[in-house]
């Protein structure tokens, strides 16, 4: 049985003073479920990139292992990515919509230590990255 780990999201709290921008870890291999749908994230369609601040950085959306399901804001929107092996490395999340509001991922091939942003085993499949 895979595990999902799961990314609860909300805009609104997370840049509230467009300081905050927490860090994500993930590995290799795993799938993982950023939860949009919250309504603070109706118009905040979350993207990832190899660049900061992806295509408002000039990069572009990296698309492998990448699903959106739903609208970002309503009941069941998420979206999903199962990291492809190989992909180790730095990976930046961003708004679709809004420049500068994203963090970073680092993607690894082995579990990392926990902080308060890190996603790990199966023990932990939700987090809540609005604190």
């Amino acid at each position: 049985m895979e595990w999902i780990r799961s990314v609860k999201l909300w805009w609104r709290e997370l840049y509230r003073s467009r300081e905050q921008k927490p860090l994500v870890s993930v590995i290799e291999g795993h799938t993982y479920r950023f939860d949009q749908s919250d309504s603070t994230n109706s118009g905040h369609n979350i993207r990832i990139s190899t660049t900061s601040n992806g295509t408002h950085g000039g990069g572009s959306q990296y698309t492998s292992g990448w699903t959106e399901v739903g609208t970002a804001g309503t009941s069941g929107a998420y979206n999903q990515w199962v990291v492809p092996s190989g992909a180790s490395g730095t990976f930046y999340y961003y708004c679709q919509n809004h420049s500068g509001m994203g963090g970073t991922i680092n993607v690894s091939t082995d579990y990392v230590l926990a902080d308060p942003f890190t996603l790990f085993d199966g023990q932990m499949d939700t987090m809540d990255i609005s604190d």
